[in-house]
């Protein structure tokens, strides 16, 4: 073979397998031969304690005490709403006074008007329904108007003030206003018991509604008793 001055290419280094290095086959778990995996950590006393005072509670325990709440608020609803009636049959009643038969013309005027005032208004582009429900309005706050200042001058007259007994003779307030002279002294009181008049027309039909909704939304997620799961299942 001729000599030649290039070098040989150096083969790659053949590497060493140390002793020490477990070149053994895995275990379809994932644990190489001849090792154990770890137990589960023993759960302590204190985590067991926990855990059982947790099953002892029952889901029936906060559905009682929601359930107690909304009945709670439909009461109050209720009454609000009852208030609002009792003041609309005054004030309807006002000119022919009290009878059996006026307190039932006026209960069920009061229905009547709560549920149009309640369910009419996605018709209020309609002019004709517009001007109803505005007038459906006005004769409600009106009434509630009438009904609730002889109320309030026998519970609570410093809300009343010297405001006149007749509400047709509050006009006054808006005389002075037109004609730009000073308004009479009474005029606080004559518009806080408006806006108290305005509150119960328009918003305990409402208030009565949202509680109910709430109180029948909460019973229907009572818990189920032993009968009605054996029954399910």
């Amino acid at each position: 073979m001729p000599l030649t001055l290039r070098r040989r290419p150096r083969l790659p280094p053949v590497e060493a397998v140390s002793p020490a290095t477990d070149i053994s086959p895995t275990r379809d778990d994932g644990a190489r031969p001849g090792t154990t995996q770890a137990e589960p950590a023993r759960t302590s006393a204190t985590e067991t304690t926990r855990t059982t005072k947790r099953s002892r509670r029952r889901p029936s325990d906060g559905w009682r005490d929601r359930m107690l709440g909304e009945v709670f608020f439909f009461l109050l609803g209720l009454g609000t709403w009852l208030s609002n009636a009792v003041f609309t049959i005054l004030g309807v009643t006002a000119p022919v006074g009290l009878n059996p038969l006026t307190v039932l013309l006026g209960f069920a005027f009061h229905v009547l008007l709560s549920r149009a005032e309640l369910h009419l208004w996605y018709r209020w582009r309609d002019p004709w329904y517009l001007l109803l429900l505005v007038g459906c309005v006005l004769i409600d706050v009106g009434t509630t108007l009438v009904g609730l200042r002889p109320i309030a001058a026998k519970w609570l007259p410093v809300l009343v003030g010297t405001s006149p007994e007749n509400v047709l003779d509050w006009g006054q307030i808006l005389i002075a206003l037109v004609t730009n002279t000073a308004a009479p002294v009474w005029w606080p009181n004559a518009l806080t018991l408006l806006l108290i008049a305005f509150a119960f027309a328009l918003g305990s039909e409402r208030l009565l509604r949202k509680f109910y909704r709430g109180m029948v939304e909460t019973w229907q997620e009572r818990p189920a008793t032993g009968a009605e799961a054996a029954g399910r299942s």
